[in-house]
């Protein structure tokens, strides 16, 4: 701690007083960072507009601020591993990989098949990769797009990277924020 508050006080920053372990970590980086890297615009505007940053400190994060997209690995990593997963050409194939939370979960992504099946699109098949696989076969099952919907558990780094070529598409799925954010 004591190293802490004299690397802040060698910068001229006021420790900020909380006991939140992520407005330590967010304050720590704006306070000492030679570089704070944001991934998009929104996600800039947002982490610099959403809390009473002294000017100094704002001042600070805005000339040591880039936005740069995710990095990419190159594309041998891709080839590392070989799963032996299978996929139908006969259906379009979309992969989800990643977990859910009580605001992030694929309710409205299973309303959606639930409307294509009910049109007749039955081409189409979305592979779940997740921890929580016994609820996303629950909530495929209670909103009757269980027949389209294949559900796996996690599978490892690598061999994520090899399944990701393999789908049609990719789906990402961020947190529900309505109403809590803007």
């Amino acid at each position: 701690r004591k190293g802490v508050f004299s690397a802040l006080e060698s910068v001229g920053i006021t420790p900020i007083e909380t006991k939140n372990l992520f407005q330590w970590a967010e304050f720590l980086v704006y306070a000492l960072a030679d570089e704070i890297v944001f991934t998009n615009e929104n996600q800039y505007s947002y982490m610099i507009g959403y809390s009473d940053l002294p000017i100094s400190l704002r001042t600070r994060v805005e000339h040591r601020s880039v936005v740069e997209h995710h990095p990419t690995l190159p594309s041998s990593f891709y080839g590392v591993a070989s799963p032996s997963y299978t996929i139908d050409s006969e259906f379009i194939n979309c992969a989800y990989f990643g977990s859910f939370y009580v605001n992030r979960g694929l309710g409205e992504v299973f309303e959606a098949l639930r409307y294509l099946k009910r049109r007749g699109v039955l081409s189409f098949k979305l592979h779940i990769f997740t921890n929580n696989a016994s609820e996303a076969r629950l909530e495929a099952r209670n909103q009757e797009v269980s027949d389209c919907v294949i559900v796996n558990d996690y599978v490892g780094y690598y061999e994520f990277l090899a399944l990701t070529n393999r789908f049609d598409c990719l789906l990402v799925n961020d947190a529900n924020t309505k109403g809590l954010k803007e």
